[in-house]
């Protein structure tokens, strides 16, 4: 039994060197026995890891949720990003994106950008709508009700359903069970009719933003949640009154601290033209205000964290009654939820806007389709993600939201699970389901392919450079299936990813195929 041992390797000088085509040229030929096999015995191969340096010149991404609004666009931060950090380039991207959208815009609103690699390992940008939560039944599955209720008599509001009031928020309050919107949206509530002049008498509201932690989850669902837990929130005044300021608290604090509001409209037959207290989050700002029909008041403003790649904060929303049906009754309490949010039910319950006024500097939102759309500035950032052109929605097809998968893999640029080795002129008894065909049902199966191995990556990366060793601790051999001698004068191959798409390699690359004839 004869073995031949044959070594390729790419040449750094040529366009097929860098793209992971291994050749060998022989001087003279090489005979290869009928019915012989062939194995990896060895590969060696220098991976380029693929890089991008933003800079001026192409960091710049347009993107577009609704035609009146139109483009928005973004600049990256500069820097060069690697299989280390691309992360934080995905980060960039998505709060710079969310930045940019407005309370001004009804399909904005409601609105909130992610940029991830999806399972099929390709880039995902995902610019995710979903309607607001109108709180007017007692039935919605998003919401969690703890002794508060909603009627339909006198035009709907939200009430303490016992009429019971203990002045605690612990024994009437609802939370929404779907994380609160990370884009731009509100969590609101318009005042019906809030009418005490009785510092005894427990009396008045408050809505705000808990972290979702496990602790607060812990108090919601036991009903031992307090005013304190609250990162963000807006309330009436602890003296009970109707007539004093509004309170606040903000992050860092346990106190609630005079915003120095003072109710203006909040006991009225209709309620459609009262006070309306809202925490929102529209243009980066986090902002803690009270609308009227011809002013917006801000109590407090910040820059919203959106976090980093390592992670962000969460909020859920959360409305307390302290006052019976008599004192305190709320119309208008909306809510804007995380779209991305699995828990969370597409468009549940039907929504019917309310009566009443649009505060100013916003919109009544609106679930249209609109004409979704990423631009990049340069083929080199778009390639990079993935994407084979620069505009991905050309034709401005309308959509319900906008959702743009890359072409190619991303997972190349930091590594992939198996790397194949394909022979490119010798046929092998091997077959691969990446080799897609049409069956005739058109069902999708799998087609032969010359592989002559793969090579798993648990070997991996060599000093988290693009360099990879690999050996198989027993050698497979595939078989040609030859009925009549082969004469060789070349051999070549070609290293792909586990998709059969191509990588690419820098300086020498190497592979060693033993050949073994049968045995006479």
């Amino acid at each position: 039994m004869k073995n031949t041992l044959i070594t390729l390797d790419t040449d750094r000088d040529s366009n097929e060197g860098a793209q992971g085509i291994l050749k060998a040229l022989f001087n003279e030929d090489i005979i290869i026995a009928p019915y012989s096999e062939m194995a990896l015995q060895s590969a060696s191969i220098n991976r380029s890891i693929s890089i991008i340096d933003i800079t001026s010149y192409n960091n710049e991404i347009k993107f577009q949720i609704e035609d009146q609004i139109g483009l928005h666009s973004i600049f990256l931060d500069e820097g060069n990003y690697t299989q280390k950090n691309f992360l934080n380039l995905f980060n960039d991207v998505q709060v710079k994106m969310n930045r940019e959208l407005t309370l001004l815009g009804s399909k904005e609103t409601g609105s909130q950008v992610v940029v991830r690699v999806v399972k099929d390992e390709k880039v995902a940008i995902e610019l995710g709508f979903k309607e607001k939560i109108n709180v007017k039944t007692n039935t919605n599955a998003e919401l969690s009700y703890h002794n508060v209720s909603t009627t339909g008599t006198d035009g709907g509001y939200v009430k303490n359903q016992s009429g019971v009031t203990t002045g605690l928020l612990k024994d009437n309050y609802l939370f929404c069970k779907t994380e609160f919107i990370k884009g731009c949206g509100y969590i609101r509530c318009q005042l019906k009719n809030f009418d005490n002049g009785t510092t005894a008498t427990p009396a008045g509201f408050i809505l705000g933003l808990v972290e979702n932690t496990a602790a607060n989850q812990e108090k919601l669902n036991k009903e031992t949640i307090a005013e304190t837990d609250f990162t963000y929130a807006i309330r009436s005044n602890r003296d009970n009154l109707s007539t004093s300021n509004y309170e606040i608290k903000r992050p860092g604090t346990t106190d609630y601290t005079d915003s120095l509001i003072t109710p203006v409209s909040v006991v009225s037959a209709g309620g459609t033209d009262n006070d309306m207290l809202e925490i929102q989050i529209s243009a980066g700002l986090l902002q803690i205000v009270r609308h009227t029909p011809t002013a917006t008041n801000v109590a407090y403003s910040e820059p919203y964290d959106y976090g980093t790649a390592e992670g962000y904060k969460k909020y859920i929303a959360v409305l307390g009654i302290y006052g019976n049906n008599t004192t305190t009754r709320l119309r208008r309490v909306e809510i804007c939820t995380d779209p991305f949010d699995d828990r969370g039910q597409a468009n549940f319950p039907a929504q019917t806007e309310e009566l009443g006024y649009n505060p100013i500097n916003t919109t009544g939102q609106n679930k249209r389709n609109t004409a979704y759309n990423v631009i990049f500035e340069t083929l080199e950032l778009a390639n990079y993600f993935g994407y084979h052109n620069l505009n991905q929605n050309p034709d401005n097809k309308k959509t319900n939201v906008g959702s743009f998968t890359a072409n190619n893999l991303f997972s190349k640029n930091i590594g992939t699970n198996t790397y194949l080795v394909e022979l490119l002129n010798i046929p092998l008894e091997s077959y691969h389901t990446g080799a897609a065909s049409k069956g005739t049902n058109n069902e999708t199966g799998g087609g032969r392919k010359s592989i002559l191995s793969s090579i798993p990556i648990s070997e991996r990366i060599i000093n988290n450079s693009g360099q990879i060793q690999y050996e198989p601790n027993t050698l497979f051999y595939v078989s040609l299936n030859n009925k009549f001698p082969i004469n060789l004068r070349n051999i070549k191959a070609r290293i792909v990813s586990n998709d059969f798409s191509p990588i690419v390699t820098e300086g020498i690359s190497e592979i060693s195929i033993l050949i073994r004839e049968p045995q006479m």
